[in-house]
């Protein structure tokens, strides 16, 4: 399930760029102890997709939308292009923006194609 969405790492920066889509699947920290009456966090390795609940951008540390690429598409211009090709025994993404016939292209790679989209889309935020 997690080459169909973004990885976590990703999903932070989606989050603290301002990317407000809602999203099918979200990271959710699942190891939480209680120490008195506090809710304490435990590892930052713990977290798991979840899948079944429209995940909202609540501002919840525990919780960060994981969109699937038609969710990241639907929020890109349309002067994106994508490509795959071989490498080893995985597939290699090439995601491109070109915003005019004279300007150079720009491009974004990932094993991930969710994770290639969304730096496509960090990077146009940040540009714009």
């Amino acid at each position: 399930m997690d080459k169909h969405c973004v990885s976590l790492e990703i999903a932070k920066q989606l989050k603290e760029s301002g990317f407000k889509k809602e999203t099918e699947f979200c990271w959710e920290h699942y190891n939480k102890a209680v120490i008195g009456k506090k809710r304490i966090l435990q590892g930052e390795l713990n977290w798991k997709l979840t899948k079944g609940m429209v995940c909202k951008w609540d501002g919840r540390l525990a919780h960060y939308p994981a969109p699937l690429a038609t969710e990241i598409l639907e929020e890109l211009p349309r002067e994106v292009s994508i490509k795959q090709y071989p490498e080893n025994d995985s597939v290699r993404y090439q995601v491109g923006h070109n915003a005019g016939r004279m300007a150079l292209q720009t491009f974004r790679y990932s094993n991930n194609l969710c994770d290639a989209l969304a730096e496509m889309w960090l990077y146009l935020r940040k540009e714009n």
